[in-house]
């Protein structure tokens, strides 16, 4: 038996290599019968004369092979008839070797003479068959001994209650019972190798509901629990800023009671640190909600009201159709994505139809952008040179950048947004419509400072003229129509995401804020190089505005950035390397970190952040800010 196995799974592992999606058979000259007989020491069918493959028509072919084929037959002829017979001994049940559907089993809606022609895949089956009904309705087994072992090609047998057939499988191993399953084990079942649909009994009916699946959790108490801790320490080397060092804590926990497989409750928070140290010197210790809301689902939809992360994206980084989400810009660039955005209080209500999602969200209550300290070196406007992040300012209004004060127009209502999203075969794509604001301020100077400044004022009498800050930052309404499409092409997994938005900030020469249409794209492809430990994601994005005024913004900007991760050292290390260069303007983020990672779920992280760039671009606005980061990372 274990000669058997052993070739079956050699054969397996090379038409996998091969990339076949069907197992194989084990060579029929490596076939040996089980079969013995009760008395008589056991022969091989392959010692029996040459006649036989000559009455077959099978002269030609080696008398091992056509005697192989014949005691297959034979056999299988005897499974049949043992099966009919639903006999049983003390000695238990002869093994068989089977070609074809397997008996009925108790529960069948129908006799084996009723079976479709699509019913099940034909079965080879080695070991006892599975127990029958005898005529009064019982099931006979096959003595009190479990089932030797046994190698099953196709489906196996319905277990009692099932409504379908489940997916192909190669199993080795003893198979379940057919009149209850067996009871879970940890680790699966042992000695068992499975290739298809597993061999869980459904609720009579059918297959597990969407819903089944989509509440996987069972109903549970009250669990509280930490789900990420992160310490990380950074240096400051350039010597274009007088902060040394910039440093970083995260902790968040959780609160979820899940009273039924409907309903879900859940309370999150998270707590960031930040410490600059230098001149200046930046300190924040804030405590923050996660995602906490209330949560009621069914089969096919599910609402859910609190506190919650909305990502609408298809590519990474900088997607343009994700406008409800609050962004988290606390570090800039230096967090991944997934990192850079904070929880909203939102209404949302999700309905899945087959292949298509509908997916609504109200956002009664506007949320800003989280931003760091104003002395931070990650803050977007820098007072000691004068600059704003992506604005090439004229000496005069960076002066006034240098000596202002900043705030913060937050106010007001959120938005709300609808996608639409189909998965089809190799294809995905979705299209939205939203109502939304901008989560980063855009700085407005003040207009009573602007047309003291213009009228020839000193810049401390033209300061003096505002009621307030120097800049506010602004947060329009925009308009934003757009979709997104994924394919699979070979290898490569393709994606393209474009919005069209009706209001975008942008400042003129004369310092007046306005707003304008403009159009914002990315173009990306993902794919797993060699032998598929190694993945490449590379994209190019694009916003362009649609005949803007003469404004101080970049009114097109063209960027290149993407992603390289691979396993190093036995999988115990990991590189990555993230990246963004401008395509236009002369503009570089370059992020290459290692992390031991053989001690998962810990990671250890060291890494570099490069900064470098032309007057209004990012890289230009960070060039002194180039860092040097160790950090440790868990999840629990």
């Amino acid at each position: 038996m274990k000669q058997v196995r052993d070739t079956a799974r050699a054969s397996v592992v090379e038409s996998c290599r091969e990339g076949g999606r069907e197992a194989r058979f084990p060579p029929a000259s490596r076939l040996r019968s089980p079969m013995r007989s009760s008395g008589a020491p056991s022969r091989r069918v392959a010692d029996e004369p040459a006649l036989l493959p000559t009455v077959l028509g099978l002269g030609k072919v080696p008398t091992r092979i056509g005697a192989t084929l014949v005691g297959v037959a034979l056999m299988g002829l005897a499974g049949a008839g043992l099966a009919q017979s639903g006999g049983s001994s003390a000695q238990g049940s002869q093994d068989v070797l089977q070609f074809g559907s397997p008996p009925p089993l108790p529960g069948d809606p129908k006799p084996a003479s009723d079976a479709p022609a699509s019913g099940q895949p034909e079965v080879l089956q080695f070991g006892s068959p599975p127990p029958v009904p005898t005529d009064s309705g019982s099931t006979t087994t096959s003595g009190s001994t479990a089932q030797p072992e046994s190698m099953q090609f196709g489906q196996p047998p319905p277990v009692q209650g099932s409504g379908t057939a489940q997916g192909d499988v190669l199993q080795f191993g003893t198979p379940p019972a057919a009149t209850e399953p067996p009871p879970p084990a940890a680790g699966g079942q042992p000695g068992v190798l499975q290739f298809g649909a597993p061999t869980t009994p459904v609720p009579s009916g059918g297959q597990p509901t969407t819903a089944e699946v989509a509440m996987a959790e069972e109903p549970s108490d009250l669990e509280i629990g930490l789900e990420r801790l992160w310490l990380e320490a950074g240096i400051l080397p350039d010597g274009g800023t007088d902060a040394s060092t910039s440093n970083y804590l995260h902790g968040s926990a959780f609160a979820r009671w899940t009273p039924d497989l409907n309903w879900e409750v859940r309370a999150g928070a998270r707590v960031d640190g930040y410490w600059q140290t230098g001149t200046p010197s930046a300190d924040r210790l804030r405590l923050d909600y996660g995602e906490s809301f209330v949560r009621y689902r069914t089969e096919t939809w599910r609402a859910t009201v609190g506190a919650q992360t909305v990502l609408w994206a298809r590519v990474d980084e900088i997607p343009p159709s994700d406008r409800l989400s609050v962004q988290d810009i606390s570090r800039f660039f230096v967090d991944r994505y997934e990192d850079r955005r904070r929880a909203v209080p939102a209404a949302r209500f999700e309905l899945n139809r087959e292949s298509l999602k509908a997916d609504l969200v109200v956002v009664p209550w506007f949320r800003a952008a989280e931003l760091p300290e104003q002395d931070s070196v990650w803050f977007p406007v820098n007072r000691r040179d004068g600059e704003i992040i992506g604005i090439e300012l004229p000496a005069a209004l960076s002066t006034v950048v240098a000596r202002g004060t900043f705030d913060d127009d937050a106010s007001g209502s959120g938005g709300v947004g609808f996608r639409l999203s189909a998965a089809g075969r190799g294809i995905d794509y979705a299209v939205t419509a939203q109502r939304a604001r901008h989560s980063l301020p855009y700085y407005q100077l003040d207009p009573a400072v602007r047309a003291a400044f213009l009228g020839g004022a000193s810049l401390d009498a033209a300061l003096a003229a505002a009621p307030g800050a120097t800049f506010v930052g602004r947060h329009p309404y925009t308009t934003v129509v757009g979709g997104d499409v994924s394919a699979v092409v070979g290898g490569f997994t393709l994606r393209f995401e474009g919005t069209w938005l009706s209001d975008i900030p942008a400042t003129t020469t004369d310092f007046r804020m306005i707003t304008t249409e403009g159009i914002d794209w990315v173009a990306g492809v993902e794919f797993y190089p060699g032998d598929a430990d190694a993945r490449v994601n590379l994209q190019v994005a694009g916003r362009h505005l649609l005949d803007p005024p003469r404004i101080l913004d970049r009114d097109d900007v063209l960027v290149f950035n993407g992603e390289i991760e691979s396993p190093l050292a036995d999988r115990r290390l990991r590189g990555r390397l993230r990246f963004n260069v401008g395509l236009d303007e002369f503009d570089l983020y370059v992020n290459p970190e290692i992390a031991y990672v053989a001690k998962e779920p810990h990671e250890l992280v060291l890494g570099l952040h490069y900064f470098a760039g032309a007057a209004g671009t990012p890289g230009g606005f960070h060039r002194n800010h180039s860092m040097i980061s160790i950090g440790f990372k868990t999840r629990f």
